[in-house]
């Protein structure tokens, strides 16, 4: 083999790297199932359930040339921003979910946030490509228990642009959903639900500040939230480990005070018993 397939070979992930993601979801996996493409959703539901075999990216132009620069990317996002980037292919796994994974382009060196590296084409839009890249930036966060992510761009040889993303909750809970019932679908060997993509959020360079100190509405129900954020988290961490109780070939779960039902589409549904 000649060095420079040697090279070639070497920007490829490893075996291991393969076995290790096989059946999981990462970053590049959640934008498919959240990106609205229905024929790639299903082809990728076909590889997870063993009817196709997983597309061999190593052959794929773009993305080598996205493993070819994503050194030179982090170096150039240092020097655009004076931060450092740290622990560059590093394999994580959500605390949580053991089927949510992520291997990093890089953690900023204070570990608050996320670095993404990206090499989109010459005629891409800015704001196109954060849209394109927002379910693979909250899967990151979400499985690194961040609230920031920098996507780093470089667009085509003449263009570069970084953005910083918070984490917008409702967005993460939606793309939780999303995965879990795609998840679902392969344990039941039924096609993929519904490929709406999820509305993208609004990024920091377009917030605005206001003062809502003079609301009777809003502080009525800023009353509400504060006293109740606790129990929220109760009940949302309780629906989802009641979600993960009831397996892919249950039409109705009943205990003491709840019943839960799978619609057609394969929803669950709650109902106070």
């Amino acid at each position: 083999m000649s060095i420079a397939s040697e090279y070639l070979e070497a920007l490829g992930l490893t075996d291991a790297q393969k076995i290790a993601r096989k059946g999981t979801i990462g970053g590049s996996t959640a934008n498919i199932i959240a990106g609205g493409n229905r024929e790639r959703i299903f082809q990728l539901w076909e590889e997870f359930t063993g009817k196709r075999e997983p597309e061999n990216l190593d052959d794929v132009l773009p993305v080598m040339f996205g493993h070819v620069t994503e050194m030179f990317n982090a170096a150039w996002f240092e020097k655009m921003t004076g931060k450092v980037v740290v622990d560059m292919g590093l394999s994580i796994v959500s605390p949580d979910y053991d089927w949510r994974t992520v291997t990093l382009d890089g953690l900023t060196d204070d570990r608050t946030a996320v670095f993404q590296a990206k090499h989109v084409n010459q005629f891409s839009k800015e704001e196109n490509v954060i849209t394109n890249y927002m379910p693979q930036v909250h899967h990151e966060m979400d499985v690194c228990g961040l609230e920031l992510e920098y996507l780093s761009v470089f667009v085509g040889t003449l263009g570069y642009f970084q953005v910083a993303i918070e984490r917008d909750h409702f967005y993460a809970e939606e793309l939780f959903e999303k995965e879990l019932a795609f998840l679902e679908s392969v344990k039941r060997d039924i096609p993929p639900p519904g490929t709406e993509p999820i509305a993208t959020p609004t990024i920091a360079s377009e917030w605005k500040t206001v003062d809502m100190t003079k609301s009777n509405a809003w502080a009525i129900h800023e009353a509400d939230y504060v006293d109740n954020k606790a129990a929220n988290k109760v009940f949302t961490d309780a629906q989802k480990e009641l979600k993960l109780l009831v397996d892919a070939d249950v039409r109705e779960a009943t205990g003491n005070k709840l019943k839960i039902t799978r619609s057609k589409k394969g929803s669950l549904l709650f109902k106070e018993v």
